[in-house]
């Protein structure tokens, strides 16, 4: 397949995005109104100062708004210019998914269709938010490692990390995959190590999990057990049925038939069937807790609330977190992602679609990208 069409086609989607989000000129709203302060903040100098990164008023590591802060420390165009590099950063993610074999095959134009279905993924990068510029960082984390090029994937790593905590999921997913898989030489694992060391080092820094400052306005526990949510894995797991798990049975006739193949392993089927019923009815996810003023939890919640109530909601999450866990059961680097992703998702504050978009965006990359015999396992890929 030629790559002018496809690639033509891309752009002319970003920008009547571009046009349609009033060329990204919009009043702040909703989380800009910290996050831009916070890159004002930064601004003050090109390279922040140590008292800075201690008091900035947000719980995401820093990079995302040390950047926005540079860029208007130089150019002076206030959140428009941060919104647009979000932007221009979305675009360079969905070709790199676009061209995950070199070339466009119809595989990879099926993924990019994939990703841009996910409403979140164009729309974040369209704000001043810190999402898009973690999901690059670990996008490029993991391009680059299943390259061979470990220590080039590490400081991708420990820039993901540096702009979203979670984002310590990948070079850890990798560092588990690695040595399951007999991946353990010396310069292929002692990379991996740099960005969890990266997380550590931020906090030693500020002595916990994020700066003190931000900890202290928070309205919810931020530590033990108290600030655990496991509903909000539930709906983690949900949102990946919905945005990957489906459109790739609907764009995959191999993963139709892959799927069957599952479910014809009855007692594996049944197993999986038991557990996320248990899950669903100890924790069933009925939206954000007090006291966030917003019970909703994202697209997904919002969609299913205007049709249904409370059971047959939580029956309809069951049911795409059933597809999840079916398809990613299995021993392949991707399901270390998921799993530890959805774990992860305990300690979020609250249960939002938005929480996926790093890994949506891998997983499409993963299945865009071609086997490659000589490099990684091909369990690496989906």
């Amino acid at each position: 397949m030629t790559s002018f069409r496809p690639t033509a086609l891309l752009t002319l989607i970003y920008v009547a995005a571009y046009l349609g989000f009033g060329q990204l000129h919009f009043p702040l709203q909703k989380d800009e109104l910290h996050f831009w302060p916070t890159a004002l903040f930064f601004s003050r100098s090109l390279v922040p100062t140590a008292e800075q990164l201690r008091t900035y008023n947000d719980l995401s590591t820093p990079v995302p708004f040390v950047i926005f802060g540079a860029l208007e420390n130089l150019f002076h165009q206030g959140y428009w210019l941060a919104r647009f590099t979000n932007f221009l950063v979305s675009f360079l993610c969905a070709l790199t998914v676009l061209f995950a074999g070199k070339k466009v095959t119809r595989a990879a134009l099926l993924c990019t269709a994939g990703l841009l279905l996910f409403p979140y993924f164009v729309g974040v990068s369209t704000h001043v938010y810190t999402d898009t510029i973690a999901s690059a960082f670990a996008l490029a984390g993991v391009a680059f490692f299943l390259e061979g090029k470990a220590l080039i994937a590490a400081l991708f790593f420990a820039g993901a990390v540096s702009s979203r905590q979670y984002a310590v999921v990948f070079p850890a997913g990798l560092l588990c995959f690695s040595f399951l898989h007999g991946q353990t030489r010396l310069n292929t694992i002692a990379p991996l190590v740099l960005p969890l060391l990266a997380l550590f080092g931020w906090f030693l820094f500020w002595g916990g999990p994020a700066n003190s400052l931000a900890l202290s306005t928070q309205i919810v526990a931020t530590s033990g057990w108290a600030s655990l949510l496991p509903h909000n894995v539930g709906y983690f797991l949900a949102c990946v049925g919905l945005y990957f798990c489906l459109p790739e049975l609907l764009f995959f006739p191999e993963s139709r038939k892959e799927f069957q193949g599952q479910l014809a392993q009855r007692k594996r089927t049944a197993l999986i069937v038991v557990a996320v019923l248990l899950y669903f009815s100890l924790f069933p996810p009925l939206g954000n807790l007090e006291p966030y003023p917003f019970k909703e939890m994202g697209y997904l919640d919002k969609t299913l609330r205007l049709f249904l109530g409370d059971f047959l909601r939580v029956v309809v999450l069951g049911g795409l977190a059933f597809l999840t866990v079916l398809r990613f059961f299995r021993d392949q680097l991707a399901a270390y992602f998921v799993g530890l992703n959805a774990a992860l998702m305990a300690k979020a504050h609250i249960a939002w679609d938005k929480y996926a978009l790093s890994l949506l965006l891998v997983l499409w990359f993963l299945k865009a990208k071609p086997i490659n015999p000589e490099g990684y396992p091909a369990k690496a890929h989906l």
